[in-house]
């Protein structure tokens, strides 16, 4: 178990009889528990019927004792001892040279470490193409919502920029428009058609007239699946090294996010952003309108595009959902009153989807994307948005790259 700083942590300890005969008296001891504190040590395992029958199992809660960072890693190893029961009255049971019943015997271990929670930045960019499917331990397909405006077909979708530096402070939600988390960031909607019509959102924290805000951001370790075998790979986490622990270190083309050394190999950040659309009645008017805004990466394989000569399965995710608020965009924004019920959902839906990815240690839902639906409470009354652009899916070209977070601190300005 990894702890990101001192806390709790839950013992228990599941007993299977595997043998041939049912079991009783099981009693569970742990010497390393017992000295943390742990109550009730040894500990006579209450039993329906009074036996653990063959096959049967039982989970046993022992305590919940604090530790703290100072004292890692703890290592534990708890003891499970049982009786033979008789299985008639006439049944023989092994004694030894005594004549006491012969107990079993069997032990497992634990371990409690401490690792700051991940954090990373991202870089790079590319282009979305109708039609491409990629496999990522489920076929990943390119998604474009909607894919005609106004009597114009999306023929690609470009995007690119860098989030997370100087500043990527790890966010769910709990502060809007965070200013300890900057960057820039462009997705372009570009359309068939005479004179090159398309949509541009920007999400640029950097300017002195920022032309959003960024509410969440968070980082993960994902494993995936081989592309010849589909077998999953786990994730896995490297020793502490330059401050911070490398992501899958032993896999260099598969599951990222090396050659480049990182933290992470997937990133997922939110807030609020301005769009502004092509109106196919007239090429010269264009409005502009604030979005909620959504981007979830994942950096695969090198070069990581689906396209290039040389790239390999999986290539790198690029996920972008948005949802307009109808409100235009103003010259002195003030991005704490737009749609902020919203943001707020968006934001901390992002942490459940990357968390619940990263926990996962089936494989069955890497490869999976954000919902394009979110729902929230406004005015006492519940409501369920969709995302009303979404342009999702492999990259056809381009790359992604997460990168370790910068050294560089935030102090947040005095309110």
């Amino acid at each position: 178990m990894t702890l990101a700083g001192d806390g709790p942590v839950t013992y228990y300890v599941k007993i299977t009889n595997t043998g041939q005969v049912p079991l009783s008296n099981v009693i569970v001891d742990d010497p390393v528990l017992t000295a943390k504190g742990c109550p009730g040590l040894p500990l006579t395992v209450s039993l329906p019927g009074g036996v653990l029958a063959t096959n049967d199992s039982v989970t046993v809660t022992l305590c919940t004792i604090d530790v703290t960072c100072a004292e890692t890693p703890l290592n534990n190893t708890i003891t499970v001892s049982a009786t033979p029961a008789p299985v008639t009255i006439n049944s023989c049971l092994p004694v030894d040279v005594n004549g006491v019943p012969v107990r079993a015997t069997h032990t497992c271990s634990a371990r409690v470490e401490c690792q700051a929670p991940v954090t990373c930045r991202v870089t790079g960019g590319g282009v979305l193409t109708p039609g491409i499917v990629d496999q990522s331990c489920i076929p990943v397909e390119t998604t474009i919502i909607p894919f005609i405006v106004n009597g114009l077909t999306v023929r690609q979708i470009t995007h690119g920029g860098q989030l997370g530096a100087p500043f990527s402070h790890m966010d769910c939600g709990d502060k809007l428009g965070n200013p300890c988390i900057r960057g820039e960031w462009q997705h372009t909607r570009h359309y068939e058609g005479k004179g090159n019509p398309r949509d541009v959102i920007d999400m640029n924290f950097h300017s002195a007239n920022p032309k959003g805000a960024y509410d969440s951001l968070m980082c993960a370790c994902l494993g995936c699946c081989d592309p010849e075998t589909g077998a999953f790979i786990l994730p896995t986490v490297g020793p502490l090294i330059h401050k911070f622990a490398l992501c899958n270190p032993d896999d260099h083309k598969v599951c990222g996010p090396q050659p480049r050394p990182s933290p992470a190999n997937a990133i997922i950040f939110s807030g609020i952003a301005r769009v502004t659309s092509t109106d196919d009645s007239n090429a010269n008017v264009r409005t502009a309108e604030y979005v909620v805004f959504r981007v979830y990466i994942e950096d695969r394989s090198e070069p990581g595009g689906f396209h290039p000569k040389g790239a390999v399965e999986p290539s790198d995710i690029y996920c972008f959902q948005a949802w307009k608020t109808g409100i235009l965009v103003q010259k002195k924004p003030n991005y704490g009153n737009v749609a902020t019920a919203l943001r707020t959902a968006v934001a901390q839906a992002n942490c459940d989807f990357l968390g619940e990815l990263e926990s996962d240690l089936t494989g069955n839902k890497i490869g999976s994307l954000p919902s394009p639906t979110v729902t929230f409470t406004v005015g006492g009354q519940q409501v369920t948005a969709t995302a009303d652009i979404q342009d999702c899916g492999p990259l056809d070209r381009g790359n992604h790259q997460i990168h370790p977070s910068t050294s560089a601190t935030c102090t947040e300005p005095a309110p």
